[in-house]
């Protein structure tokens, strides 16, 4: 079965806490992260003309990795993100695998190109 690979930027941001301790610290500034999810998906086509895929992770790259600032210290939550990703990959390749089915249209490409390749060519011109 044929695949794609494909690269996916992510801007991730948000705002909450972290325990340290007994003590529970909310950040007031927003923690924010840049990545690229490096997915390969199986690709196939439904009865109804309909791209189907199937994607799995194959890598995440950081390009800026989110820290929590707080007070001196700087709290790299990369990891933490990284285990919530891990966590939450089904659900977040199914919601990719069913947007890129509704977004990318295939029945109307084909149509077109069948309806051409339905219309006689000539072959011989007549002298």
């Amino acid at each position: 079965m044929p695949y794609l690979t494909m690269e996916v930027p992510l801007h991730l941001e948000g705002v909450g806490d972290v325990k340290i301790g007994r003590r529970r610290i909310s950040n007031q500034d927003a923690i924010k992260g840049d990545l690229i999810l490096t997915l390969q998906s199986r690709i196939d086509i439904s009865t109804d003309w309909k791209l189907k895929t199937n994607s799995t992770i194959k890598k995440i790259t950081w390009i800026k990795e989110p820290v929590l600032n707080i007070l001196f210290v700087k709290l790299n939550l990369r990891d933490k993100v990284d285990a919530i990703l891990k966590l939450k990959e089904k659900e977040l390749l199914s919601n990719l695998d069913e947007q890129i089915g509704e977004k990318i249209l295939l029945k109307k490409a084909i149509e077109k190109i069948w309806h051409d390749i339905q219309k006689p060519i000539r072959v011989n011109k007549r002298k």
